[in-house]
């Protein structure tokens, strides 16, 4: 599907269909941050294009 490179280093995850956003071991890309809920978001592949969902976050910090 694609890649998710980190703008200042040379890391990079290789996208599924499907992607965990947030804190928790579990997630796909972890972002360690207290401002990030330990299942933040996904991104999903949706026929043409990406598309992120927030999880219901109650931290304040949402995705638009």
């Amino acid at each position: 599907m694609g890649r998710l490179f980190w703008k200042n280093s040379n890391d990079h995850i290789h996208m599924r269909t499907a992607l965990l956003l947030g804190r928790s071991g579990n997630c796909d890309v972890r972002i360690n941050s207290p401002k990030v809920s330990n299942q933040h978001a996904t991104m999903l592949w949706l026929d043409d294009g990406w598309e992120v969902r927030d999880l219901g976050s109650r931290n304040g910090t949402f995705i638009k």
